[in-house]
């Protein structure tokens, strides 16, 4: 399913509907590999109610989240009862895997049923160059080994005066605390 025709079928999904509740989320994100690109779109809708009768408008925010940065459109007004789709591209540097998702907040009391409330999804996006690929939805590797932590640093014999005078008279060694990295120095 193209992320075109996916956009239209939430999108329609939205619209008020009697049986439906007053508040209606929806979120599909894409990648390319090719462009190295990720596309993410939030669709909702507020329908109009006894308890936002006679107003208008509602407050929201959408913030997409890409990793590296955010992309944040609003505070901003919307109408009740019209179905809105917010799209946003991002474009990644480097491979890796990327937390890219959106958050959606409701900031007031005409948004019926949504109001007040905080909608969110995260999901991990691998973007590779070899091979040319990226998956939404990817699953993040774990370590098959368990990490060896040690609390005392290593320790190793004094330089030799030729060392010591290429080294500025100091060696520094580093304990390294496991997965945390390095933890810091001892000076010899």
């Amino acid at each position: 399913m193209t992320p075109t025709l996916l956009f239209a079928l939430l999108l329609a999904a939205l619209l008020p509907s009697a049986t439906r509740a007053t508040c209606n989320v929806g979120y599909s994100a894409a990648c390319s590999a090719v462009e190295f690109t990720v596309t993410s779109n939030v669709f909702f809708n507020v329908n109009a109610t006894a308890s936002n009768e006679g107003e208008s408008t509602y407050n929201a925010t959408v913030t997409f989240h890409w990793g590296p940065e955010d992309t944040t459109v609003g505070p901003q007004l919307y109408n009740i009862s019209e179905p809105v789709g917010l799209s946003s591209t991002y474009q990644y540097e480097k491979e890796g895997y990327y937390p890219v998702g959106y958050t959606l907040v409701f900031h007031d009391e005409n948004a019926a049923g949504c109001s007040g409330n905080t909608y969110n999804s995260i999901k991990t996006t691998l973007m590779e160059r070899t091979p040319s690929r990226c998956e939404v939805g990817a699953e993040t590797p774990v370590p098959t080994g368990s990490p060896t932590v040690s609390m005392m640093p290593s320790v190793s014999s004094a330089p030799t005066t030729n060392e010591a005078g290429r080294m500025g008279g100091a060696r520094i060694l580093r304990a390294g605390l496991g997965l945390a990295g390095v933890a810091g120095g001892l000076l010899l």
